[in-house]
């Protein structure tokens, strides 16, 4: 997301781009580069989340220290799947 967005701006152009644009959001007109920007950020920020490891979630709270087992709780369970938040 930090990156300019005029590397972008090919791919925005491209056959990518109009399938996010166009097709996908129903945008008018040119794809400005920003929304592929989010839309590899969003792939690649979902494809890093399975590699979390599962045993590192329980061990969190087994290595806190003494008084602090539900802080390290919590935010052991932020990575988890079961803690995403969804609309109803």
């Amino acid at each position: 997301m930090v990156l300019p967005p005029q590397l972008f701006e090919p791919i925005a152009r491209g056959g990518f781009g109009d399938w996010i644009g166009h097709s996908y959001l129903g945008l008018k007109g040119m794809v400005h580069p920003y929304y592929v920007m989010i839309a590899f950020f969003i792939i690649l920020f979902r494809s890093g989340k399975p590699s979390i490891p599962r045993g590192s979630m329980s061990m969190r709270p087994a290595i806190a220290p003494q008084g602090q087992e539900a802080s390290y709780g919590a935010l052991s369970y932020i990575p988890s799947r079961e803690a995403s938040f969804s609309l109803p």
